[in-house]
């Protein structure tokens, strides 16, 4: 008698229902973050290997030669020293 009285009430099956489709839905978007996640990481990673290749096989456009993007610029100077603050000596040549 329980059983039949358990079979026949209704009152859960909607929730249950809403219950199964919203655990599909999860699971789709978690698939699709996934793969989508992967795609991504595999055009970043291919962009940042043709940014790379690209600045290091620029020519120079003033003629010389290729500058790689690691090296100072050809003619670039050395920052000026700093000046002597109280209590340093000052560079050789200088004085007080």
């Amino acid at each position: 008698m329980l059983v039949r009285k358990l079979i026949a009430d209704r009152r859960g099956a909607a929730s249950t229902e809403l219950g199964f489709l919203l655990a599909f839905v999860a699971i789709v978007a978690a698939t699709g973050f996934v793969a989508l996640g992967n795609n991504l990481t595999d055009s970043f990673s291919d962009l940042s290997d043709r940014v790379e290749t690209a600045s290091t096989d620029m020519p120079n456009p003033f003629g010389g030669p290729t500058v790689a993007p690691t090296e100072p610029p050809v003619g670039a100077e050395e920052p000026p020293a700093e000046p002597p603050g109280p209590g340093k000596n000052p560079p050789p040549g200088q004085s007080k």
